[in-house]
């Protein structure tokens, strides 16, 4: 049995309460690119073991990261930076894009300037297009 707050080989966050899941992770690849699925809340509880989940998603050397929050119903200002954080991670290696299909997601990001910093689109096509047309790392 897993320890509370932990996320196990089926993605689900082992939370003590009664009823779903307060966070989910799916992958999936689109080609050569993985979507990281996030259905839930990304809060303080559960933020660090979503970074290692995604760095373990950045190990299996994909093209391309992106991080679905089209499900999310809640990101922590903390969730935000490990976005930030991951963007810098995979830099180097990857293409790396979120889509923020709500308009309340999306604002959230236009509102504090991450535009430029994190590329975030509000559909998936359109995210796929963003990493799968970044040239190739020397």
């Amino acid at each position: 049995m897993l320890a509370p707050g932990t996320i196990g080989d089926d993605g689900l966050v082992n939370q003590p309460s009664i009823g779903e899941p307060q966070l989910v992770l799916t992958t999936r690849r689109i080609g050569t690119v993985t979507v990281l699925s996030v259905r839930g809340e990304l809060d303080l509880t559960n933020l660090s073991q979503f970074e290692r989940y995604a760095d373990g998603v950045l190990e299996s050397d994909p093209t391309g990261l992106i991080i679905d929050l089209t499900d999310s119903n809640f990101l922590a200002s903390m969730g935000i930076t490990v976005l930030i954080r991951l963007s810098w991670r995979s830099a180097d290696r990857v293409g790396f894009a979120v889509v923020a299909h709500s308009g309340v997601m999306a604002r959230r990001f236009e509102l504090l300037g991450l535009l430029d910093v994190l590329a975030v689109h509000r559909e998936m096509d359109q995210a796929l297009a963003s990493v799968t047309s970044m040239p190739p790392m020397p």
